[in-house]
This record gives structure tokens, sequence and C-alpha cells, in this order.
């Protein structure tokens, strides 16, 4: 893989694949912290918080603009 400005994508990455990062296990969460997070590993913890989604969905509709508005 090669390193660009853009993340760790092979030099000449093709639209509709799939590009997956080597995964390293450093940590895990105990049995009862993973049970509450729903995931024993804290690189896929993702908390919700109300309003997320709506963020979300205001910055692809202002990606193309040059962003989106704070």
């Amino acid at each position: 893989m090669v390193q660009n400005n853009q993340g760790n994508f092979p030099k000449n990455a093709m639209f509709g694949h799939s590009y997956v990062m080597d995964q390293v296990l450093r940590k895990t969460f105990s049995p009862e912290e993973a049970l509450k997070k729903g995931t024993i590993f804290p690189e896929l913890f993702s908390p919700y918080s109300p309003g997320d989604s709506m963020r979300e969905i205001e910055f692809l509709k202002n990606y193309g603009r040059g962003g989106h508005n704070q």
C-alpha cells in the first residue's frame, strides 16, 4: 500500500472495491464494559449522540459546495 494525503489506499484505488485497513489488536474492554458499549474493541466504539445523523446529512448535502456551514 502507498500512503498519500487521503489515507492508506492503493495507488490506483478503484471505485466499487472495498479496502480494509490492517487491524492490530491492542486493547479490549472488560466483559462488563463491552456489554455496555456493544463491542469489545475500543477502536469500534462509536457512541450515538442525538442529532448526529442530521449533522451528517447536512454535511453531505453541502459537501459538493465546499463543505458545510458551522
